[in-house]
C-alpha cells in the first residue's frame, strides 16, 4: 500500500490583491522507506506542498482542491465551493467546472463507502454534498452545454455565498478545525518535519532539550510501557505495542502495570536522540542562540525523529550551512533514514542535494509539477525544458568542462500567471500552442511524467540543447 498519496492538490492564498495559486494540481505518491526530492526555484510551491501535507498552512491558505491520503486514510480534502469559485474566474470555465464536479462526485462516492473514514472527514464530505447536488442540477439544465453569462451567475450564486464574506471565513475555519483534529493525532507522531530555518523554528526562550521533550510529552500516551509490579521486569516497551496477553506476569505471576512515559524518561530519550545526531549530551540544556548553525540543524533533526515517524519532510535541511557541514548533515539524514526505515521528502532548490539522497524527484515550477519520475531516468533523459535549464545551470565534475547556462527571466506572478504554459516566457522552445493552452501531463516512459506540449520531443533528444 502507498504511504502518501497526493492527488490534484491545489493550495491558494487569499490576499488583498486577489488569489495566489501557490500549488495548482500537484500529484505524486510515496512508498514506505522511499525518498523523494522536490526541486525548484524559490516561490514555486515546494514548502506550501509540505505544509498542506502536515496541515500547517497560515490562516489565509486553503486547500482548495484535491486530496491527501496517508496510509490509506484521508487527511486532507479540498473545498468544492472554493475550487468552483476560482474556476469561474478563468478561461474555459465551463469545461473546468464540469471536470471539478465530475472528479469530486467520484471521490465523494468512494469516501462514503470507505469503512475507515473518520467522523470528522465524514462531516467534511457532508458539507460538500449539498453544494455538489446544486451544481449538478444547474449543469444538467437545458442550455448548460455552452458558456453563458446567466449560467455563470447561477453557478456563482451557489458557491459565492459559501466562500465570500463572514460566512466564507466561518465555513473555512470550521473545515480547518475538523481537519486539524484528525491531523493532530499523527502530526509529529507519524509525520514530522525539519523546518527550513532551525534558528527560527526553535523558540529562543526555551532550552532545546525541553523543546524536543515536548514533542514526546504531547504523544506520551502512545509510548506504551508494560511492567510487572512485582519483579519489575519490562514485558513490552516502545511505540505502538500491544498489551501483553493476560494480566499476570509470565515470570512471577505478578500483576502487569501500564503507564505512559514520564518526564524523566522523555529526558533520557532526548539524550539518546542527541547521541544519534552527534551532539554532546552536556548541551541538552542549551538555548538555540548558544548552538552553531550545524548543531541547530542537527537538533531540529533530533526533534523530527523524536517520536519515530514513518514520514519525514526535510525542508531545505542544508540552508545557510557551508559545503562541509552540508555534506555531514546530508550523510546523517541518509544514514538515519536507512537505519530507521522511514520515508522522506527532501525539499530544496539545489538539484545536487536531491541527486545525493533521493530515489525519485519532482521538479516544481509556478505551483505545478513539471516533471516527476526516478532520479536515474530524469537525470539521464529529462523530458521537460525547465529540467534542462536547471541541469544546465549546475556544474558537473564529470565529462568535458562547459560554460554554465542560466535560465533567463524570473518566475511568474502566481496571482496572474501567463496564459498557457507558465514557463513559456522563459522557455527556449516556445511555440504558439505554449501561449494558448495549458500543456498536458505526458507519460514519456514508465513512471516518468512531464508537463509539456513537447514532452516526447524533449525526452527523445530532439529538443535537448538549451541555447
Amino acid at each position: 500500500m502507498v504511504m502518501l498519496d497526493v492527488r490534484n492538490l491545489k493550495v491558494y492564498f487569499q490576499i488583498l490583491k486577489g488569489t495566489v495559486k501557490a500549488v495548482d494540481g500537484v500529484s505524486f505518491t510515496l512508498d514506505h522507506g522511499e525518498t523523494m526530492g522536490l526541486v525548484g526555484e524559490s516561490g514555486c510551491g515546494k514548502t506550501t506542498t509540505a505544509f498542506a501535507v502536515t496541515q500547517l498552512l497560515p490562516g489565509n491558505g486553503r486547500i482548495v482542491g484535491g486530496e491527501i491520503e496517508f496510509e490509506g486514510k484521508l487527511v486532507a480534502h479540498g473545498d468544492i465551493a472554493m475550487e468552483v469559485h476560482e474556476a469561474l474566474k478563468g478561461a474555459n470555465w465551463l469545461a473546468n467546472v464540469r471536470a471539478i464536479v465530475g472528479r469530486v462526485s467520484k471521490q465523494l462516492e468512494e469516501h462514503k463507502a470507505d469503512p475507515e473514514m473518520t467522523g470528522e472527514f465524514h462531516a467534511l464530505i457532508d458539507m460538500d454534498l449539498p453544494v455538489l447536488e446544486q451544481l449538478t442540477a444547474i449543469l444538467g439544465q437545458p442550455g448548460a452545454d455552452r458558456e453563458s453569462e446567466e449560467l455563470k451567475q447561477n453557478l456563482d450564486k451557489v458557491v459565492g455565498k459559501l466562500v465570500k464574506g463572514g460566512a466564507g471565513i466561518r465555513r473555512h475555519r470550521r473545515r480547518q478545525r475538523m481537519a486539524d483534529k484528525e491531523l493532530r493525532a499523527i502530526r509529529w507522531w507519524k509525520v514530522s518535519m525539519i523546518f527550513q530555518s532551525a534558528m527560527n523554528a526553535f523558540n529562543p526562550v526555551y532550552r532545546i532539550g525541553d523543546q524536543i521533550a515536548e514533542a514526546l510529552l504531547v504523544h506520551k500516551d502512545k509510548f506504551q510501557l508494560f511492567r510487572c509490579g512485582k519483579c519489575k521486569v519490562n514485558l513490552a516497551e516502545g511505540t505502538e505495542v500491544k498489551r501483553p496477553k493476560g494480566i499476570l506476569c509470565p515470570t512471577c505471576g505478578g500483576i502487569v502495570l501500564h503507564r505512559n512515559m514520564t518526564k524523566k524518561e522523555t529526558r533520557e530519550k532526548t539524550l539518546k536522540l542527541f547521541d544519534m545526531v552527534g551532539i554532546d549530551r552536556s548541551r541538552i540544556d542549551g538555548y538555540p542562540h548558544e548552538f552553531s548553525g550545524g548543531m541547530r540543524q542537527r537538533s531540529m533533526i533530533a526533534m523530527a525523529l523524536a517520536c519515530g515517524p514513518k514520514l519525514l519532510i526535510a525542508d531545505e535541511p542544508t540552508t545557510a550551512l557551508d559545503v562541509i557541514m552540508q555534506d555531514r548533515i546530508l550523510a546523517e539524514i541518509r544514514d538515519l533514514q536507512r537505519t530507521l526505515g522511514i520515508a522522506m521528502i527532501v525539499i530544496t532548490h539545489d538539484i545536487s542535494v536531491v541527486a545525493e539522497v533521493a530515489e525519485k524527484i519532482g521538479i516544481m515550477y509556478a505551483g505545478k509539477l513539471f516533471e516527476y519520475g526516478s532520479i536515474a531516468d530524469i537525470f539521464e533523459k529529462p523530458g521537460n525544458p525547465y529540467t534542462l535549464g536547471l541541469m544546465g545551470a549546475f556544474p558537473s565534475i564529470k565529462g568535458a568542462r562547459k560554460k554554465l547556462k542560466s535560465i533567463p527571466g524570473s518566475p511568474p506572478d502566481l496571482m496572474n500567471p501567463p496564459t498557457g504554459c507558465s514557463f513559456n516566457p522563459r522557455c527556449p522552445f516556445t511555440k504558439d500552442i505554449c501561449t494558448q493552452a495549458e500543456p498536458p501531463t505526458v507519460k514519456v516512459a514508465p513512471n516518468h511524467w512531464s508537463y509539456c506540449h513537447f514532452a516526447n520531443e524533449v525526452y527523445a533528444g530532439k529538443l535537448r540543447e538549451v541555447t
